[in-house]
This record gives C-alpha cells, structure tokens and sequence, in this order.
C-alpha cells in the first residue's frame, strides 16, 4: 500500500511539475497577434481561417476560457459607449469611444455570485483588433458566402436569433456549439502557420495576455478574481496597445471618419429593416446596436487590410471597389497619417495627475530620507550602548599571572584577564554583537539616465543574489540607483525599460511574497527576507529568477 502511495505521489509531482513549465511555455509577444490574423487571411479556408482567428483574439483580448468562447451566443454581445475613454474630440459628429462587452453565463462556476463580463477596444493596428475582425467574421457569414449560406438574423422574436453561436459549427448549423476538439485542432494548425510554440492550444491565448499585460504595467488586481464586475480600462488599453494608465492615451485615428450613409448600408442591407425596430427585449436592442457599430469598424478597417489582402473574397464585394468606398479610404489614410494634437483641455487634464504625482512622490521621498536618518540614529544609539557595556566590562576584568609546573618540570607563566568578584554578568558584551549595516557596493552600479522631460530610463542590476539585496534595492535603493518603491510613486511603470518590463515583473513576484509573508506571521519585513532567503538556499541556493517562478507556481496551486 504504501508502495502505491509513493508512486502516486511521485506521479503527482511529475505532473505538476510538467504544467508549471508548460505554463511559463505558453506565452508568446504581442507581435504574434497580427501573424495569426495574417495567417488567417492568407487561408484558403475562409470559414475556418476568420472562426479561429475570432476565438484566438477573444481568448487574447478578453482573457475567456475555451468553455466561454464556444459558447458563446450572439446574444451575449453588445457595445458601450465610454465618454471619459481616449481623446476627447471637436469635430462634429464625432462618437465617442465604445467598447464591445460579451456576458459570460457558461465555463467554469462564479463563487462570487456575480455577473461576469469580458470586455475590449479597438487595437491600435487593424490585424490584431478582436472587434474589428468579429466583423469581418459576421460580414463573410451574412453577405460573402455562398451557396445555400446562413441567413441574415431575424429578430423579430428571441427565439428566431438567441442561439445562434458566435463561433458556429458550420454554415448549415449555425446555431450549434463547434465542439472542442475542432477549436483545439484549428488552433494547433494556425500556431504552426505563424509560428506560436505552446503545449495548450486553447489555453495559450489567455496565458499570453495575462503575461503581456503584467510586463505593461498593468495591476494584478485586474487580471484576478472572477473575470470582471466593471471595466478593467487598464487591461483593455494595454492589449489594445496603449498607456495603460492613461485615459486620454487611447486614440484610433481611423474611428474618426465616419462612413457616409450609402456606404453603411451596402454592409448587411438587411440591417437597415431593423434599426428602428422596438424590441421587447435589451439583448436584441443591443445586439442591433453593436451591428450598426461594427459596419463603421468593418469600412475603417478595409482600408487597410483590403490594401495588403486584395484578392481575398471578402474584398470582392461590389463595395469595396465602388467611388464612394475609394474616396472615404483617402480620407481614412489621411486621417492616420495626420499628427495629433490635444485640445487645450485635454493638455491640462493630462498636467494635473502628472503635478499630483510629483508632490506625492517628493512627499514620498521626504518620508523615505526621515525614515532612514530615523534608522541610523537608533542604530548609533545602540552601537554606543554597545561600545559603553564593552568599556565597563573590561573594567571589571583584572591582569593576572598565573605560575605552573608542567609535567618536565619546568615553570610555566601563563598572562590573563580574569574577572573581579562582584562582577555584573548583564553588563557583558554580547557573544553576538550588533554590527553596523555594511556599506552598499558601489562597483556595478546600474546605468541611468535622466531626462528633464520624463522619467529615468533604468536599466534593472544583474548583480543582485540574495532576496535581502532585492529588498533593499525595492526600499531604499542600491548604489546610485534610488529604491524601486520611489521610482513607482513617481513614475508609475514608465521608468521601466520596455526590454526588461519582464525581468521587473518576476523580482517583483519576491518582493510581494515577502510583504504576504510579513503580514501573514506579524513579523517586520526584514525577519520575512530572512526567512525568503532561508527557504532559496534550502532549495538549491536558486537565482533570484529561478526562486520567483517557483513562488509564482505555489500561488496558482
């Protein structure tokens, strides 16, 4: 029995171990995104090519699990307009920036009890836009395809248009769930086209994104938990690739030229029947709502995906190759070649968070600076208690000499200190004494270079070995550089250098386990590193690296 016991243990080990180095297998850059859409393009396919492509971007866009995308019914999909979202424009009829939202209903329990959304923008490039090609995926469906094609929904009741499934089985069962080992397949074979290296097809796309998005800047507390209660703006602008913390950072030129009429309705012509349709239910008016949206995002996105896939069957549209459709492209590369400049208002919305932070990073600063002459004069306090326990014990030693025989014969003096009687033994020195704390090394300091306009450019040390010398990098700096801690109160992520974003996020991985540690046994931060570095050594004196993937794996268990 226990025999068997041990086998399975090792087994389980062995499995773990394999998924925890899976894991860290799974991401790829956001560079990979336009070559998968790309792939998709070029697939002679076009069913299978926009359906994965569709389910690649909303597991990457919108962190769904492969049971949320399979289910997922057109019902669940809807927009919002978000007025405080990127720049706000003067030009009239300008719209405001909209995001689409899908419901989540299916995959794994919510043990919050909550409604779950999953939610995007428009990317900054049109090939790795989820919304933009989810139309282009609806367009081939309802106007592209040929023989015997699915029909344009009816909406006149829920019932004639609620199941049918964003990722559909086929043409002619467009209203059944496409099963997993299809996507699973379909998946494998487009990472093989544009050169993904994973071992979980459907799961990759998440992993990714949760990665990118932690090297950007992005906080944790927005990628965890059930998916979201309310828009995560930070996640949603940097996998539209933005500045994160920025509202007014976000800015598609090509969403401001607005398509005339005639152009709108040679896209899903049955559209126009139901624009002023009253339904009886939000979903259908909502689902309408998002329609009209997406026929805006389909012509702007042509622009420029027509000019890099022009014999691609989409394109062969009477649209696309009419003057109206010619003449609204000049005006749409216009739009994206033009410089942008804000508006006076938007210049100092921008100012006043950035005057903020500096004085509370100086306040900041002032409080680090009074912490550590704080620190210094209770260490000089206790050194000089210190050196006047030593003085007063070696005043209660007398000089004494000792006369012997050894075992010759001869005489033997022997010269020593030898306490008086009445000797206090708590004004001993301690066997261990205080030390000073050593001086921080100065060779190798980290490079830095500081520009009057905007944050140090950083590079993050090679030299550190020890949690302890991470911890004091992270609270009171190391050399010339100052700590991590100032550096975030007043830069935010954007003294980091973009090459080395990841490196920074897995020291951080140490450092917030040290804080976990602490809280958890109400013990200082410092008795925490020791006890951090005790368990590193133990398992191998690991890198710092090594030891923070390691940590990272236990959270997820």
């Amino acid at each position: 029995m226990r025999h068997i016991l041990r086998e399975a243990a090792s087994q389980s080990r062995k499995e773990w171990a394999d998924r925890i180095l899976n894991t860290i297998k799974d991401g790829y850059s956001p560079a990979k995104i336009p070559e998968h859409t790309a792939a998709a393009w070029r697939f002679s396919d076009v069913n299978s090519g926009f359906r994965t492509n569709v389910d690649f971007l909303f597991g990457n866009h919108m962190l769904l699990r492969s049971s949320n995308r399979l289910a997922l019914e057109l019902a669940d999909c809807f927009c919002l307009d978000l007025p405080k979202e990127g720049v706000k424009s003067t030009s009239a009829g300008a719209s405001p920036t909209k995001a689409l939202v899908v419901i989540m209903n299916q995959g794994k329990t919510n043990q919050h009890g909550r409604v779950e959304y999953g939610s995007c923008l428009r990317h900054r490039d049109p090939e790795a836009c989820l919304v933009g090609q989810l139309a282009f995926w609806l367009f081939f469906r309802w106007q592209v395809e040929k023989k015997a094609a699915e029909p344009f929904p009816d909406f006149s009741r829920p019932e004639r248009w609620y199941q049918i499934k964003v990722l559909r089985r086929s043409k002619a069962d467009y209203k059944a769930q496409l099963s997993y080992a299809t996507a699973h397949k379909w998946a494998l074979d487009f990472y093989s086209l544009c050169g993904i290296k994973t071992s979980k097809a459907t799961h990759a796309p998440r992993v990714a994104a949760a990665q990118n998005a932690d090297m950007a800047g992005v906080s944790d507390a927005q990628m965890t938990g059930c998916y979201i209660t309310t828009l995560p703006f930070e996640f949603m602008r940097a996998t539209a690739d933005f500045e994160p913390a920025w509202a007014g950072s976000y800015h598609i030129p090509r969403a401001t030229v607005q398509p005339e009429p005639w152009l709108r309705s040679q896209i899903w012509p049955q559209l126009d029947h139901w624009l002023d349709f009253e339904a009886d239910d939000k979903a259908t008016g909502a689902f309408i709502e998002l329609l009209h949206w997406l026929r805006d995002v389909l012509l702007q996105d042509a622009v420029f995906l027509m000019a890099k896939y022009p014999g691609h069957p989409v394109f062969q549209d009477p649209v696309f190759w009419s003057p109206q459709f010619n003449a609204f492209g000049t005006k749409v590369r216009d739009a994206a070649q033009e410089s942008f400049e804000e508006d006076r208002g938007t210049a100092i919305e921008k100012v006043i968070p950035e005057v903020s932070e500096k004085l509370r990073s100086l306040t900041a600063y002032q409080l680090t600076i009074e912490k550590a002459v704080e620190r210094r004069h209770f260490e000089l306090v206790q050194e000089v208690k210190q050196l006047k326990a030593q003085i007063a014990d070696m005043c209660r030693m007398e000089y004494q000499v000792v006369t012997t025989f050894t075992p010759g014969g001869r005489l033997h003096r022997t010269e020593q200190f030898a306490r008086r009687q009445g000797h206090n033994p708590a004004l001993s020195p301690p066997t261990q004494p205080l030390q000073p704390p050593p001086e921080l090394p100065r060779q190798g300091a980290p490079a830095m270079a500081v520009s009057q306009q905007g944050p140090p450019q950083i590079k993050f040390p090679r030299t550190l070995r020890s949690v302890a010398d991470l911890y004091q990098l992270w609270r009171y700096g190391f050399g010339m550089m100052p700590s991590i801690d100032e550096l975030e109160k007043r830069w935010g992520s954007r003294w980091r250098l973009r090459n080395e974003r990841q490196l920074f996020s897995i020291r951080k991985v140490v450092i917030d386990e040290v804080v976990k540690v602490a809280s958890a046994r109400g013990w200082p931060e410092e008795d925490a590193v020791k006890e951090l570095e005790r368990q590193r050594v133990e398992r191998g004196n690991l890198s710092l690296d090594a030891f923070a993937k390691q940590l990272k794996a236990a959270r997820k268990t």
